[in-house]
Parts: C-alpha cells; structure tokens; sequence
C-alpha cells in the first residue's frame, strides 16, 4: 500500500520483478495489436492532434455546464489540424512571394504564371495535411481567399514598380533633349523639326529599354507624350513660327532697302551718263 502512494515516483528496481515484466509485455503487446484510434473513418496519428482531442475533452470535462464528447473534440481537433495546415501553407506561400518580389517588376503574363505555381504548390501543401479533415472544403476555400488576396496585392506591387521603373527610363532617355531645350538648340528656324527627330529617337530608345518592365510602360510613355512633351512642343512651334516670322520681315526690311539703294544707284548712275554724253 505504501508503495502504490507513491508509484509515480518509484524507480523499476523498487518494483517487484514479476510486475515490472508484466508490465512490459502488456505495453509491447499493445503496442504490436492494436490499430489506430479512427473517427469518423479517420486515423488520428498525429501527436498535435492527440493532443488537441485530449485538450478539448479535459475541458469539457471540467466545465460543468458541458457535456463531454469524443465527437465534439474530434470537431474541435479538426479545426486546429485544418488552421495549422493552412498557416503552414501561407507561410510557404509567403517565401516563394518574397523570391517573386525581387524579380518586379515583370511583365503581367510572367507573373501571374510565377503566383500560379506558388499558388498551386500552396493547396498542395495544405490538401497533404489536412485533406482527410477538411471534407467539405471549408478551410481550403479560405486558403483560397488569402492567397487571392496575395495576388491582388502583389499585382499592384508590380504595376506600381513597374510605373517607377517606367518613368525613370524615361528620364534617362529624354534626358539630351531636356538639355537642347535648355540650352536653346532648338530656338531656330527649322528647329522644331529637328525636334520632331530627337523625339523619335526618345521614343524609340523608350520603347526597347521598357519593353520587359512591365504593365506600366505604355500608360507611363502616353501620359508623357500627352503631358510634358505635347506641351513643350507646342512652346517650342509657337517659337519657331515667330521667329520665322521675324526672320522673314527682316528679309523683307532689306529686300526694301536694297532695292530702293538699286534704285538710286540708277538714277546716280543716269546723270552721269547724261553728263558724258552733253560734253
């Protein structure tokens, strides 16, 4: 009797022999014959979830307005098991989306092929562990609204990389015209013209350094060239034309003067030939 008081704390040698063997061939056989406890047609095998049933029942049991049920800890365990394999799933998602953002911006095709496959290997993960307990798909539907949510917002991330990369590009690019323009390259007759050219280049230098930055690169040249460059350019025109039209009077300003210099060398030119002609 005293010892079975305190049999949690004896040591096998304080144990009669006898005992200690029968024991051990009790547990080995247990052990060796038993199957997996199922619920519900399901193995329950792993320590998380034992551990979960155990859990939810103690406090049933210990809750006096509760009635305790293998049933309701298997619902409860269910939940875990399925909450568990989602959050293991979304952390797995999340790596493979931060190897993904390095790469932005990218064009839109590459990228949602990139999601896709994470996306995929993400259900995998979770269908691997809890499949057999989420049999309605309740959990997997969530998993599926989170990473939805992922590819929105990874989306936006990549247009708005892909507008800032757009833009400096551009800056790079129309950088020598903003000079000429600076410096007065253009402020001559024929100048607008000339840059007509330039702009062509600029274009066409956009054009090839954006062609894999992204969605943004169309939007990002088109609101430039209905922006900034249509307005300078008409600055530029306006310019052209007056002074052309400066130009032009004061060719007309000498065509007068030299004609009127013709004019009267003529007439200086008559007396004269009027006067040899007396003597």
């Amino acid at each position: 009797p005293e010892k079975l008081r305190k049999l949690d704390q004896l040591r096998d040698a304080d144990l009669n022999p006898d005992y200690c063997s029968a024991i051990r061939t009790f547990t080995r056989e247990l052990w060796e014959s038993l199957q997996a406890k199922r619920i519900n047609g399901d193995v329950v095998s792993s320590p998380a979830a034992w551990l979960d049933l155990l859990r939810s029942f103690v406090e049933k049991l210990n809750d006096p307005e509760a009635v305790p049920s293998i049933q309701g800890a298997y619902d409860a365990m269910v939940e875990n098991e399925s909450y568990r394999a989602m959050q293991a799933a979304l952390e797995q998602h999340s790596l493979a989306m931060d190897q993904v953002t390095l790469k932005l911006p990218m064009n839109t095709a590459q990228l949602e092929s990139e999601t896709a496959a994470a996306q995929a290997e993400a259900e995998q993960t979770f269908s691997k562990s809890a499949g057999r307990w989420d049999k309605q798909g309740a959990w997997l539907s969530k998993l599926k609204s989170h990473l939805q949510e992922r590819q929105e917002a990874i989306l936006q991330t990549n247009h708005v990389k892909s507008r800032d990369a757009c833009e400096q590009i551009l800056r790079d690019v129309d950088g020598f015209v903003r000079d000429r323009l600076q410096r007065g390259d253009y402020n001559k007759v024929n100048g607008a013209g000339e840059y007509v050219q330039d702009m062509e280049r600029v274009r066409e230098d956009y054009r090839k350094r954006a062609e894999d930055k992204g969605p943004a690169s169309p939007e990002v040249l088109e609101a430039f060239l209905e922006g900034e460059e249509k307005m300078r350019k008409a600055q530029l025109i306006a310019a052209c034309r007056k002074l052309e039209e400066v130009t032009a009077h004061h060719a007309q300003e000498k065509e007068e003067q030299w004609n009127k210099t013709y004019e009267l060398v003529n007439k200086v030119t008559k007396k004269k030939n009027k006067k040899c002609t007396l003597l």
